[in-house]
């Protein structure tokens, strides 16, 4: 699944960088798991600068600042959409072949130096309140 080829360098003011594969990355951006989930995983926490729990994944707002960061950073990510339409069970892979084609060295994340706005517990009873009203009004 993708190229996890990657690297740590320093920036300019001690800021760390690491290089992931485009499948991670662009899996962040379009919501589509085309990498190992470890891998996004380890991508999210690198752009945004502080651990986030597999359930704050659930989270709409923290999911939209990441897709605005990573456009802010690579507006030409937003081409990842067209090539992940479609993405399914049986297509998977040959959609994170063409995004790997695409980005061959992926990208390069500066770390993040955002804040948690709450701990994980408080977020864990937030995010499922949330999806028992959102069961409530189906």
């Amino acid at each position: 699944m993708g190229n996890s080829v990657r690297y740590e360098t320093s920036g300019k003011g001690g800021a760390m960088e690491k290089r992931f594969s485009a499948t991670a990355v662009v899996g962040l951006y379009t919501g589509y798991l085309l990498s190992s989930f470890s891998e996004m995983h380890e991508a999210a926490e690198h752009l945004m600068g502080h651990p986030i729990f597999t359930h704050e994944f659930a989270d709409r707002s923290l999911v939209d600042n990441m897709k605005k960061k990573l456009l802010s950073l690579f507006p030409e990510i937003i081409e990842a959409g067209e090539l992940v339409a479609g993405c399914n069970e049986r297509n998977y892979e040959e959609k994170a072949l063409a995004i790997t084609e695409h980005w061959p060295n992926g990208f390069i994340l500066r770390r993040g130096g955002e804040t948690r706005k709450e701990d994980p517990i408080s977020s864990a009873v937030r995010i499922f309140s949330e999806c028992k009203t959102c069961e409530n009004k189906q």
